[in-house]
């Protein structure tokens, strides 16, 4: 997912957390927007079953890095 549509998802999900805060619904309808959110940012993990744990926890980071990085980096920016 592009870097200008997970910033359009964050702020979706922003959104309808303020629409929450005034009505809320169901507290885990809120967990699985940003289920969904996370799903669809965040690329599969590929491991390869020979690995120890070491090398296994240095290639998930690795694979997961720039992902993380995006959202964390929409969030900061829909909350400037």
């Amino acid at each position: 997912m592009e870097e200008r549509e997970i910033a359009r998802r964050i702020v979706g999900v922003l959104t309808r957390a303020q629409d929450l805060e005034r009505e809320p619904e169901d507290p885990n309808h809120d967990a699985e927007v940003i289920g969904e959110l996370l799903a669809e940012c965040i690329p599969p993990v590929l491991i390869d079953r020979s690995w120890s744990d070491a090398q296994l926890t240095q290639e998930v980071n690795r694979q997961l890095d720039a992902p993380l990085q995006l959202i964390a980096a929409a969030f900061a920016s829909a909350f400037i």
